[in-house]
């Protein structure tokens, strides 16, 4: 009886020291993904006219000389965001081909931050 009342006391020694001795480990931080800033984009644009409205909403209208990528148009969001419309949030960004009417749905594309960014190209043609 008094072994094992030995051992049991022994063990809950051993078992608080080596707990209290233990390194802490520290919590591993969490690294947020980041972008590189974005570049000026090699295509000439237009800015046709901005809007900004209440609560930091803003309409960006942008005139390209031709299509583009898809991913030229997400590019250009990008810079267009950083620059032209960085204290907007969100931001509708409309693109329009020469000889197009200004109208926010005959628009050949649009990029929009709201809050994630969504790009769409439509199939509209300018009318000549």
């Amino acid at each position: 009886m008094k072994i094992k009342s030995f051992l049991l006391v022994t063990l809950a020694f051993v078992l608080l020291v080596t707990g209290c001795t233990a390194t802490p480990t520290a919590p591993t931080p969490q690294v947020t993904p980041t972008r590189a800033p974005a570049v000026k984009p090699d295509i000439d644009y237009s800015v046709l006219n901005m809007e900004i409205g209440r609560a930091g909403k803003c309409i960006l209208e942008i005139e390209l000389p031709d299509r583009i990528s898809e991913d030229e148009v997400t590019r250009m969001a990008y810079y267009l965001s950083e620059n032209e419309g960085k204290d907007c949030a969100p931001l509708f960004i409309f693109y329009y081909l020469p000889g197009q009417e200004r109208k926010y749905e005959l628009a050949w594309a649009y990029s929009h931050f709201n809050p994630d960014l969504q790009v769409k190209i439509s199939d509209a043609q300018p009318e000549n």
